[in-house]
């Protein structure tokens, strides 16, 4: 998965989560990792365990949906500062309320991704402490990502601090509260986005290869914002230029993108362990040319629902409209599908690998009960297939 968690589990003496020569965030172990060290481990570590905490499944009143869980409050919505909203994919939600918490005094710092200063086109896990440095994060960063390299650093320094990061991150930080009583301490927020799985690096040469250009080149590197969706831009330290509009970049090449294996069986890119979640708003209305930007949101539980309200309530953000879940069927098909997918992907793995994702409240047997027999068999033989030649490819270590 790559989250970076494991490191501060483990002790950066013993593991370190750093780039791998496929360019992906792996953990490289340094040393013997005793039992306990090595169960601490696989108890967080998302890419084995996601299990739906009971608070978050079955919180009172709101919405409940087969495929996108439990919702309080569903929404369309905007940051009400210009700079955030222009700054930031789409409507800058996730960046107003991080610069909320902020201003505010809720805490101290924000835990997220933003560009590498040596290496633009990467990610690097980043801690926001004033406007400048949310400001610093906005936009989406397609590809590999640890952002929980820091969060060991920050519920050592005792301050509360929220958390963004993709729905698999949530769920490291959520298993961590499990063993650590400081997370419930601590983290005042966390904030996710919907997820169709991350690029790998090897796309994003690809992109700059294109053009005549190399990773090593590079001064900038933008993967979307200044506009909603916004250029895929980057600049050299020669001064050459690019800018690409979403489709030529990224467009409908998802299956292109060399998603991880782990993304292909994912069963929660609805982030469900997530307070609050916020994605693009792909209305009908939204989704030809470049927009002002809007957001969709989805509240999960109490507290994310209050931090919406006080940031409406002090105009951080713009409520524009409900939103019904009937909404996000249509919206949304590839998400469904994937959910619809997911228990038969995971039973083809295990059959394949011998590991069995913990996976709790997901309620995927009634997902793929509605998938059809068809296509359950299809999914789970090619994920068997793939399970297979990712464990060919695995480097030993």
């Amino acid at each position: 998965m790559g989250c970076g968690l494991c490191q501060g589990v483990a002790g950066e003496a013993r593991l370190r989560v750093e780039w791998d020569e496929q360019g992906a965030y792996r953990p490289h172990v340094l040393t013997d990792l005793d039992p306990p060290t090595q169960a601490a481990i696989r108890a967080v570590c998302p890419g084995l365990r996601m299990q739906l905490p009971a608070p978050v499944s079955r919180a009172a009143g709101g919405m409940n949906d087969l495929i996108f869980g439990h919702v309080e409050r569903m929404v369309e919505a905007y940051a009400a500062d210009p700079e955030i909203r222009f700054a930031s994919s789409s409507g800058g939600i996730l960046t107003a309320l991080a610069v909320h918490l902020l201003e505010t005094g809720c805490v101290q710092a924000v835990l997220n991704v933003a560009a590498s200063p040596d290496h633009p086109a990467r990610s690097i896990s980043h801690v926001a402490r004033d406007r400048a440095g949310a400001l610093a994060a906005a936009g989406s960063r397609y590809g590999p990502a640890a952002p929980l390299l820091r969060l060991h650093e920050l519920l050592d320094a005792g301050e509360p601090f929220a958390v963004v990061g993709k729905p698999c991150d949530i769920a490291a930080v959520r298993n961590l509260a499990r063993r650590d009583p400081r997370v419930g301490r601590l983290v005042v927020a966390l904030l996710t986005v919907m997820c169709g799985g991350q690029a790998e690096m090897p796309f994003i040469w690809e992109l700059l290869a294109r053009q005549g250009v190399t990773e090593d080149e590079l001064e900038s590197f933008r993967c979307r914002g200044n506009g909603c969706p916004g250029p895929t831009a980057f600049e050299t330290r020669d001064g050459r230029r690019f800018a690409f509009t979403y489709d030529e970049a990224w467009g409908d090449s998802i299956h292109e993108w060399g998603l991880p294996f782990r993304c292909k069986i994912c069963w929660d890119s609805q982030g469900e362990q997530a307070d609050l979640m916020s994605f693009d708003s792909v209305a009908p209305e939204h989704v030809e040319g470049e927009s002002e930007g809007f957001n969709t949101v989805l509240v999960r539980t109490s507290r994310g629902g209050g931090l919406f309200r006080e940031a409406e309530a002090a105009g951080a953000v713009v409520v524009t409209r409900d939103v019904g879940l009937d909404a996000l069927h249509q919206w949304q098909p590839h998400i469904v599908r994937r959910r619809q997918n997911a228990l038969s992907r995971v039973t083809g793995t295990a059959l394949r690998s011998g590991v069995l994702p913990n996976v709790d409240g997901y309620r995927l047997l009634r997902a793929a009960r509605t998938g059809g027999l068809r296509g359950f068999a299809h999914n789970a033989v090619g994920a068997w297939k793939r399970a297979g030649r990712a464990r060919e490819s695995m480097p030993s270590r």
